[in-house]
């Protein structure tokens, strides 16, 4: 259960970072904050949610 929980949290960080970015008034080809557009917080949503993928088990979190 822990690796679930960790995992959302890591989806809600991404999350965060794109609203942020939307809100900011930038567009998807834009950098965000972290030097990335918003195609690679996308893609790693869709990591961090594919359970067979342990690559977010090494992820560390934006906001900490």
């Amino acid at each position: 259960m822990e690796e679930i929980i960790r995992r959302m949290k890591l989806i809600i960080d991404d999350a965060n970072v794109i609203i942020n970015h939307f809100e900011n008034g930038k567009s998807m080809d834009d950098d965000t904050i972290h030097g990335v557009t918003i195609y690679s917080h996308i893609e790693n949503i869709s990591i961090a949610l594919d359970l067979s993928n342990e690559e977010s088990n090494e992820w560390k979190f934006y906001n900490k």
